[in-house]
């Protein structure tokens, strides 16, 4: 059986997600079905197979107004943490990106 491949990675990671980790998650449409977009996610915990996470997107508005900034390929990125919590599960995950240090307030 063969394994199909996304863009260059397995369609399911094997690694185990943590607090603190930054996901590439899909996240479903609540509209228009079986539609979804891909997007960072902050995870804040990690149960069984329930996993809250935080959305990361570069546009502030009331629902995201935590500013973080993100590194990537020496382009330093204003970015802003969603105040809700997502829950998704593990099939919901599709790779590991990065890490969130508070302390520096980086990616």
């Amino acid at each position: 059986m063969e394994i199909k491949k996304y863009r260059g990675f397995n369609k399911f990671s094997t690694k185990e997600p943590r607090p603190d980790d930054v996901w590439l998650v899909k996240f479903p449409y609540t509209q228009l079905g079986n539609w979804y977009k891909i997007r960072p996610a902050l995870v804040v915990s990690v149960d069984e197979d329930i996993i809250r996470v935080r959305k990361i997107t570069t546009k502030k508005d009331e629902r995201f107004n935590y500013p973080i900034t993100i590194e990537n390929n020496n382009n330093i990125k204003q970015s802003y943490l969603s105040i809700e919590d997502a829950v998704v599960n593990r099939y919901m995950l599709i790779r590991k990106v990065g890490s969130y240090h508070e302390k520096k307030g980086e990616l």
